[in-house]
């Protein structure tokens, strides 16, 4: 059995086409796996700035306490030692 000659280019052709697809296809999942990629690492970069943002802050505030209790401490010694004098 042959197969007419215009009828085996057509198939070929189908072919070429299918495979061409499909290397398009394989090429837009490795750029859509390599964008995800990227994004992990910002989100990553992200997620690690802001918990350096929180820790600084935290370490802020307490700071601020401590010189608001050193303050306090300090007013009431003071108040102290004038009610002594009296």
């Amino acid at each position: 059995m042959t197969v007419p000659r215009d009828k085996l280019e057509s198939v070929c052709r189908e072919l070429d086409h299918a495979l061409r697809r499909e290397q398009r296809a394989q090429q837009l999942l490795r750029e859509q796996s390599q964008q995800l990629n990227d994004l992990g690492l910002k989100v990553d970069l992200h997620t690690t700035q802001t918990l350096e943002k929180e820790a600084t802050l935290t370490d802020a505030v307490q700071v601020i306490l401590q010189n608001e209790l050193y303050c306090n401490c300090t007013n009431i010694a003071y108040q102290l030692k004038t009610w002594t004098k009296l």
